[in-house]
């Protein structure tokens, strides 16, 4: 799947992160490429 910035998004990332109370259920991810992803952290 292709995303905004045109990379191959590889990585599934946590909209609310772990670390503020998220869970791993469908609606709290999305597919994210793996720079952008490590970028946001738990932003």
């Amino acid at each position: 799947m292709v995303r905004g910035c045109g990379a191959y998004a590889d990585t599934a990332d946590h909209i609310t992160p772990w670390t503020k109370g998220g869970s791993s259920a469908v609606e709290n991810l999305q597919a994210m490429c793996r720079p952008h992803n490590s970028g946001k952290r738990d932003r």
